[in-house]
């Protein structure tokens, strides 16, 4: 990658994806993308290839993350359609720091690698007479950063759950007729086929794990009232299943408290 030395009176803007002063932006406001050093006062353009990847991206995407840094082959996407992963649209890849190809572009949404694990999207954009990008053929899954599959992109989409890097949260079967599930990466198999409604798009629902369950926060905006669901990954089973929240002062301090299935003993959600 072509090198250029960062002056003091130089216009610097680092979307940093990585810590320490290193990560990926811009220089004297070019409206080209650079791999920077700061340490080093250095700045190195990325290869015209990726001229058009985006310098300002939505924070889980994009820049310099665990020794990589992640390109597009197409800049801003306008979608015609709501997308929980808009910010992340593209057609993307990823470079070393030298600027050789690790992964090619070849994902229509991504997200940067975390623990050395990436969500990614294959599928085929089709674009409008307005020029904006629509896919119906989504299929999301997990690489490594050799580019492997170690989820199969085989799902409607794929989401994070909190506290936790062995599992995530997966949609399967089309958004019509299918369901969320529960996907193991370490032992490659479903863990959990969940035979209730939960947006995870929505903003007041949450999905995290804690001592070996997978506990749903479940809103209903109608009523204004939460749900939670608690499930035991290793027993396989409910733990509670629908149950409305009580708050209780425990130790000075406000707990969110549900019921458990079997004997009506409490579990301290937050």
């Amino acid at each position: 990658m072509e090198k250029i030395k960062i002056t003091e009176n130089g216009s610097i803007f680092i979307r940093d994806g990585g810590t320490n002063g290193i990560g990926c932006g811009s220089v004297n406001n070019d409206g080209l993308l650079y791999f920077i050093d700061t340490n080093k006062g250095e700045a190195y353009r990325l290869p015209e290839k990726y001229k058009d990847t985006p310098i300002i991206l939505y924070h889980p995407c994009g820049g310099y993350q665990e020794g990589l840094i992640m390109v597009s082959l197409l800049g801003d996407v306008t979608l015609q359609y709501f997308h929980t992963f808009a910010d992340t649209a593209g057609m993307w890849g990823w470079i070393d720091l030298e600027g050789n190809e690790v992964i090619p572009p070849q994902f229509v949404y991504a997200m940067s690698f975390f623990s050395g694990k990436a969500i990614v999207c294959r599928g085929t954009w089709s674009i409008d007479e307005k020029g904006r990008y629509w896919c119906d053929d989504e299929q999301w899954g997990m690489i490594d950063k050799s580019g492997n599959e170690i989820v199969p992109c085989m799902f409607d989409e794929i989401f994070k759950i909190d506290n936790t890097e062995r599992f995530i949260l997966c949609h399967k079967g089309g958004w019509e007729n299918g369901k969320y599930c529960v996907y193991d990466i370490e032992t490659h198999e479903m863990v959990l086929d969940m035979d209730f409604e939960f947006d995870n798009g929505y903003i007041f629902n949450e999905c995290f794990y804690t001592d070996g369950c997978i506990f749903f926060d479940k809103h209903n905006p109608g009523k204004e009232v939460d749900y939670i669901y608690v499930y035991d990954i290793s027993e396989k089973k409910w733990i509670a299943y629908n149950e409305k929240y009580e708050k209780r002062e425990l130790n000075g301090k406000t707990k969110i408290v549900v019921k458990t299935i079997e004997d009506g003993s409490d579990i301290i959600v937050f």
